[in-house]
C-alpha cells in the first residue's frame, strides 16, 4: 500500500508497513495506526489526535521493522 492510498473508510494512509499490515493515516484530522485486514479494512486503531510524533511512535511500536 502506498502513501496517499485512501482506505475504505475514508483515511489518508502516511506510511504502511506491509509485513506488519499496520497504517499509519490521517482520518477526520486526526493521526491513527491502524492494522489492515485482508479486505483492506482497517482495524484496531489507535488515535493520536494532532500529535504526528506520537502517531509515528505510536506506529513504529505496532511494527516489526522498529
Amino acid at each position: 500500500m502506498k502513501p496517499l492510498t485512501q482506505l475504505k473508510n475514508g483515511a489518508t494512509v502516511i506510511a504502511y508497513s506491509e509485513p506488519d499490515h499496520v497504517a499509519l493515516c490521517v482520518f477526520n484530522g486526526e493521526y491513527v495506526t491502524w492494522f489492515i485486514d485482508s479486505a483492506g479494512g482497517a482495524n484496531w486503531g489507535h488515535y493520536y489526535q494532532s500529535d504526528f510524533n506520537k502517531a509515528a511512535t505510536g506506529f513504529a511500536a505496532r511494527c516489526s521493522i522498529a
